[in-house]
């Protein structure tokens, strides 16, 4: 894994977003996977960035992975991606209280807006049951309960582990 600027080239400097905005632009860190040995193209990860969805609307990703050559071509054209090139989708909910019913049906309209190529997934530090009634017996990614040192932790970074080897294994 290597850290990049925005250009692509290499950074002393980690730098994250502060909110929401565009892959195309900022002056702002993101990583970069190789697959050594593979001719799969290298994932880029980025913090807070829009996304197009299946409905042409952009929705704001607070993780996105997507294959490298997908963000060259975003900024070479200064335009936003498609979920089409998105590996994984990950709306985070770090808060304190917990999520309300109308965040759990958001997630779900987020996820039904992303291509099914990319895994969308919700990760969060404390929900309450009816958000948890709500995603159980779907088809849907979620981790909840996730803060550092806790199982739910281990299982994001297992099910993140699981995708990434899907992608480097698969067609």
């Amino acid at each position: 894994m290597d850290f990049r600027q925005s250009d692509g080239g290499p950074t002393s400097e980690f730098r994250l977003r502060r909110g929401p905005g565009r892959l195309p632009t900022g002056d702002f860190t993101h990583a970069v996977l190789s697959h050594p040995g593979t001719a799969k193209s290298p994932l880029e990860v980025h913090t807070g960035v829009a996304v197009i969805g299946t409905s042409k609307v952009a929705h704001e990703a607070d993780v996105l992975v997507l294959r490298q050559d997908v963000a060259d071509r975003c900024r070479r054209l200064h335009i936003d991606p498609n979920s089409t090139g998105a590996v994984i989708v990950v709306e985070g909910k770090y808060y304190t209280r917990p999520l309300s019913l109308g965040m759990g049906r958001q997630f779900l309209g987020l996820d039904s807006k992303m291509s099914r190529k990319a895994t969308t997934i919700l990760a969060a530090t404390v929900v309450n049951k009816s958000v948890m009634h709500l995603l159980q017996g779907r088809e849907r990614a979620y981790d909840l309960g996730v803060l550092p040192g806790l199982k739910a932790e281990h299982d994001l970074k297992e099910r993140f582990a699981m995708i990434l080897r899907g992608y480097r294994n698969g067609p």
